[in-house]
C-alpha cells in the first residue's frame, strides 16, 4: 500500500519516471523463479548460529521455490565505497560537531576523522568503483530472478559495543545489505528463525532494479513458508 502511494510520476521530482506499482502481484508464479542463495556473498563472515538458521529457512523455501541454487559470489566487496559515502555524508552534515568528544558515538567520530584524513584521489577512486559493483550485480540478475542472503551476519549484541563481537576488523560488518544500498536493487528482510539462545535471525531477499512487484511476491510466499516452519521441521521436497 505504501509503495502504491509513493510510486509513479510527480512533477516535483525529476527522477520519478517509474510507473506506479499497480501490477497484480499474484500474476508472478514463485515456482518458476530462478533463485540464487549466497550464504556469504563471497566475502562475508557469518556467525555459525546465524548460518544454521538461514540454511534451514532456505531449505524450507524449496517448497515454493524449487529452483534454488547456491552460489559462492555475488560481487566484489564494496565496503570501502559504502564507508566512504556514508562518512562523507556524516562529515558534511555534522560539521564541527564531529570534533566533539561528548556529542558523538566514539566509533562514528573515529570514522569521520579517518575519512577527513584521506586524500581526495582515494575518495574519487572509491566512488568510481561503485559502477563496477553495479555491473556485477546486473550480470547476476541476468541469470537469476531473485537473490537470497542472510540479512545480518550476527544476532543483536550489547548496545554499549560499537560493532558486533568477532567483526571488529571488518571495514563494514553489514556485509549483505550495503551492496544494494549502493546499487539500488529493492530488498527486504524477513525474520526466519531463532538461534538456540532465542535470538532472531533475518533473511534478506533482493530483486532486480525496479522489480518491487517481484520482491513483494517472493516475500509474501516466503513469509508463509517460514512462519509455518518456526519451531517445526518442514520437508522441503516437492
Amino acid at each position: 500500500m505504501l509503495l502504491e502511494v509513493i510510486s509513479g510520476e510527480d512533477p516535483r521530482d525529476q527522477f520519478s519516471y517509474l510507473p506506479s506499482l499497480h501490477r497484480d502481484l499474484d500474476q508472478i508464479e514463485p515456482s518458476n523463479l530462478r533463485v540464487a542463495f549466497a550464504p556469504t556473498m563471497g566475502y562475508g563472515k557469518v556467525d555459525a548460529p546465524v548460518a544454521s538458521v538461514v540454511r534451514k529457512a532456505v531449505s524450507n523455501l524449496g517448497i515454493v521455490f524449487p529452483n534454488i541454487e547456491q552460489i559462492e559470489t555475488v560481487c566484489d566487496e564494496a565496503a570501502d565505497i559504502f564507508i566512504t559515502e556514508f562518512m562523507a555524508g556524516c562529515a558534511a552534515r555534522l560539521g564541527a560537531l564531529a570534533h566533539s568528544p561528548d556529542e558523538l558515538d566514539p566509533v562514528l567520530r573515529a570514522g569521520i576523522e579517518r575519512f577527513r584524513a584521506r586524500p581526495a584521489q582515494d575518495i574519487a577512486d572509491a566512488l568510481r568503483y561503485r559502477y563496477r559493483i553495479k555491473e556485477q550485480i546486473a550480470a547476476l540478475f541476468q541469470k537469476y530472478d531473485v537473490l537470497i542472503t542472510p540479512t545480518a551476519p550476527c544476532v543483536a549484541w550489547k548496545a554499549e559495543e560499537g560493532v558486533p563481537p568477532g567483526h571488529e576488523h571488518a571495514t563494514a560488518w553489514s556485509y549483505f545489505t550495503y551492496p544494494f544500498n549502493l546499487t539500488g536493487q529493492p530488498a527486504g528482510t524477513l525474520p526466519c528463525g531463532l538461534t538456540a539462545d532465542g535470538m532472531p535471525v533475518g533473511l534478506q531477499i533482493v530483486a532486480p532494479l525496479c522489480r518491487e512487484d517481484r520482491l513483494l511476491t517472493v516475500m509474501k510466499a516466503s513469509e508463509t513458508v517460514i512462519s509455518a516452519g518456526f519451531g517445526a521441521s518442514i520437508d522441503p521436497r516437492p
